[in-house]
């Protein structure tokens, strides 16, 4: 494995994979956009170092997400993490830290009145 020199953090997990999981802090309106997460205390030291997440089960996910995102192209052990992870195997870790919008309804047509 190689070892990387730093790691660009974002805050609005765009392109973070552990944090793109969890809820966010922005729950009152909902609509696409950027929304800062609810990210551990202990997570830029787990990015430097090793895995120090207090909560067991966000630990849990970050090391088989982790695994998934930096691990060795071919490692059967990663590859059976990709499966699991798209069959949806590991969402009871981040049930209690997950973000799932509310139901919206959308109107069936804009008009320019309605702008």
């Amino acid at each position: 494995m190689v070892a990387y020199q730093s790691h660009i953090f974002d805050a609005l997990a765009l392109s973070d994979p552990l944090p793109s999981r969890l809820d966010t802090t922005h729950k009152q309106y909902f609509w696409i956009g950027h929304f800062p997460r609810e990210i551990p205390t202990e997570y830029m030291t787990t990015l430097k170092e090793k895995n120090l997440i207090k909560n067991r089960k966000i630990a849990a996910f970050y090391d088989k997400i982790n695994l998934i995102t930096r691990g060795d192209l071919f490692d059967r052990n990663r590859l059976v993490k990709i499966w699991n992870m798209n069959m949806g195997k590991y969402d009871n870790l981040l049930e209690d830290n997950i973000f799932i919008p509310p139901f919206q309804k959308f109107p069936a047509a804009i008009t320019r009145e309605g702008i």
